[in-house]
């Protein structure tokens, strides 16, 4: 596979992960009106339990396919979504690529757990990630 499949393949995965997390907001995290006896409606919370607990395969999915990469392929989808970050959200261009790669590798030498743990729980990962292959002018 190579880089421009790997980054394709996350963003597929982390735009189901959004979809999947959008429909469990709709299920379980807003309030529902409820009508009383006499006709009048309150507002109930929905279960914070149920939502928490809930069955998130696509998210599991996405961690899956992240956890199963190379150390060096973390490396390089963490550098990407951090440059394109950068440019998503102040539209000036990114420090080079290979200079983030090198700052990641410094800075995570032995051990990717950490950029894993970040690469999953970033919210934007399919919008940070598509920018920065348009910024790199990934192929």
């Amino acid at each position: 596979m190579n880089k421009l499949e790997l980054l394709t393949k996350i963003i597929e995965l982390a735009e189901k992960r959004d979809e999947e997390e959008k429909e469990l907001q709709k299920r379980y995290g807003k309030e529902k009106a409820e009508q009383d006896e006499e006709g009048s409606e309150t507002m109930v919370l929905v279960s914070r339990a149920e939502y928490v607990n809930a069955p998130r395969p696509c998210a599991a999915e996405l961690e899956s396919f992240v956890k199963g990469q190379s150390d060096e392929d973390i490396v390089y989808v963490a550098a990407v979504m951090y440059g394109g970050r950068d440019y998503w959200l102040y539209k000036e261009p990114p420090q080079a690529l290979d200079d983030v790669i090198g700052e990641l590798k410094s800075n995570h030498p032995d051990d990717v757990r950490e950029l894993i743990h970040n690469i999953l729980e970033e919210e934007l990962l399919a919008e940070y990630s598509k920018a920065g292959i348009d910024v790199y002018k990934i192929t």
